[in-house]
C-alpha cells in the first residue's frame, strides 16, 4: 500500500510539474490566515464564475474562470510540506482530510468522466489568498494528495506552506 501511494503520488507530481511548468512565478504573500481553495475551471459564462489571471513564464497573462465554490479549502488540508522535487525544484507536498479527500475524489472523478465522454480537458485552479497562483490540467482523479510545483519559488512554497499551517522541510525517507 505503501509504495502504491508513492507511485500514485510521484504520478500526480509528474503530471502537475509539466502542466505547471509553463506558468509564471506567481508572487505568494504570507498570511498565516490566508485563504486557500482548489477550484473547478470552468466556462466563463457560468454563473458565478469569477475571472482571474495567471502570468507565463514568458510574462503573457492567460484568463481562467474558476467555478463559484471551491473543491477544497485550507480547511481541508491535513498536512502540508515543502520538500524539494528530485531535480531539487521547490514544491508543496498536501495532504488533505478524509473529507477533504472525498471532496477531491468526487470532483476528479466527475471531471475524467466528462472528459472522457466528450473529449475535452479541463484544469483546476490552486487560488492562494485571492490570487490563481497555478492551473493544472486534470488527468485523472485524485484523491488525498497532492503536489503544488513547476512555477513557484522556494520563498513561494515557504509562503504557501506556512499559510496552511504547514512545515518548511520534509523527512528523510529511505528506501532499501
Amino acid at each position: 500500500m505503501q509504495n502504491y501511494r508513492f507511485l500514485v503520488l510521484m504520478q500526480l507530481t509528474i503530471l502537475m510539474a509539466f502542466t505547471s511548468s509553463v506558468h509564471a512565478s506567481p508572487k505568494i504573500e504570507h498570511k498565516q490566515n490566508g485563504s486557500f481553495g482548489v477550484f473547478e475551471i470552468v466556462a466563463c459564462s457560468t454563473t458565478g464564475s469569477k475571472s482571474m489571471v495567471l502570468q507565463t513564464k514568458e510574462g503573457k497573462p492567460e484568463t481562467y474562470c474558476i467555478a463559484p465554490a471551491p473543491i477544497v479549502t485550507r480547511t481541508h488540508v491535513k498536512k502540508a510540506e515543502n520538500c524539494p522535487n528530485s531535480l531539487g525544484n521547490p514544491e508543496v507536498q498536501v495532504a488533505l482530510t478524509q473529507d477533504g479527500a472525498k471532496l477531491m475524489e468526487e470532483a476528479t472523478k466527475r471531471i475524467s468522466d466528462k472528459l472522457e465522454t466528450k473529449g475535452q480537458t479541463t484544469r483546476l485552479g490552486i487560488v492562494m489568498n485571492g490570487k490563481l497562483i497555478d492551473a493544472p490540467t486534470v488527468r485523472g482523479v485524485i484523491r488525498d494528495e497532492f503536489v503544488v510545483s513547476g512555477g513557484i519559488s522556494q520563498g513561494e512554497a515557504d509562503a504557501l506552506v506556512m499559510a496552511l499551517g504547514g512545515s518548511i522541510g520534509c523527512r528523510k525517507v529511505h528506501v532499501n
